[in-house]
């Protein structure tokens, strides 16, 4: 499916192109309310995404995921979720010294000073 993206792409900057031609002979207003409008848009779906996909990069759709992704990939190439795990069990654990085993030296490399000690 990704080769696609780029016919979408082209298709969605094409009408907004297409859009702002329109209402270049209309009416300051109309002009200014049109650009306000695409900018409150494309700022909430930033707001969105980052909301929402906190780890994008790991998704795949169930088609995908079910015929290949989960044998055929690491699903969290960076190990950025594991981050999020250690620091929620250095939180919530009252343990003096916690251990951890990964296969990446990358995850310790992320954490804090502080975080490392414990």
């Amino acid at each position: 499916m990704y080769c696609i993206y780029a016919s979408f792409l082209y298709i969605a900057i094409l009408g907004l192109e297409r859009s702002f031609v329109f209402f270049r002979n209309k009416r300051t207003a109309l002009r200014r309310g049109f650009a306000c409008f695409v900018a409150a848009n494309l700022l909430w779906l930033f707001a969105w995404n980052i909301a929402n996909h906190p780890y994008e990069y790991v998704y795949f759709n169930i088609v995908g995921q079910q015929q290949f992704a989960e044998k055929s990939f690491s699903l969290d190439y960076w190990d950025v979720s594991f981050i999020d795990l250690i620091r929620y069990a250095l939180a919530n654990d009252d343990k003096k010294n916690l251990k951890f085993t990964y296969a990446e030296s990358s995850v310790y490399l992320m954490l804090t000073e502080a975080e490392k000690n414990v």
